[in-house]
């Protein structure tokens, strides 16, 4: 018989130090894994993705010629322009995109964007996923579904809205002919419903 078998006290104890060693293992991942994530680590994560800078790049085109189209173009919708005019309105529609940029750029919507996301990013992701998040997205295949997201994203958002455009109408279409015959069943021939297709 051995030395340890001759003294189970230090077996014992031996046994005990190795299960303390697993069971602390075992804790120090589990707290890594349900780490709430730091600021640090998400403005570092926002950063490689470009989320923000993204957004900023983009809404404040959209929002200008979203002004020029519901506060312009109805004032000049009926009238016949010039040359002249046409290049006047052009310019000003550059000049709304300028203005509204800069005060986008003067506002405080930098830090209210960081803020949302910081918020939002710490309610659902822990410290684990920010940095297995940080890690692909920086790597080459991260960086090359980045840019291809967006392109993948405008194609899906146009088919799917063209499909359920079309199907929609199908649906409609089938629904108001069968209402419009029950109805010319109720008032003895009269016909005062209409297909989609009819207008």
């Amino acid at each position: 018989m051995t030395k340890l078998q001759n003294n189970p006290l230090i077996l014992f104890q031996l046994i005990g130090m190795f299960l303390l060693i697993c069971f602390s293992c075992n804790t120090s991942y589990a707290e890594t894994a349900n780490q709430q994530a730091t600021d640090k680590s998400i403005l570092k994560l926002i950063d490689v993705i470009g989320i923000q800078e993204n957004f900023l790049e983009n809404i404040p085109t959209l929002n200008s010629e979203k002004l020029y189209q519901e506060k312009v173009m109805p004032l000049v919708a009926e009238a016949e322009l010039t040359k002249q005019q046409e290049t006047q309105l052009e310019e000003l529609l550059v000049k709304a995109v300028k203005n509204v940029i800069n005060d986008y750029k003067e506002s405080n919507i930098e830090q209210v964007l960081r803020d949302d996301y910081l918020k939002t990013y710490k309610k659902y992701y822990t410290q684990e996923e920010i940095d297995a998040q940080i890690k692909f997205y920086s790597s080459e295949v991260g960086q090359n579904i980045l840019k291809k997201e967006e392109k993948v994203s405008n194609e899906l958002l146009e088919l799917v809205t063209n499909d359920i455009e079309k199907i929609s109408q199908q649906i409609e279409d089938k629904h108001v002919l069968e209402l419009s015959n029950e109805v010319d069943k109720i008032l003895g021939g009269a016909e005062n419903f209409k297909t989609s297709q009819d207008y």
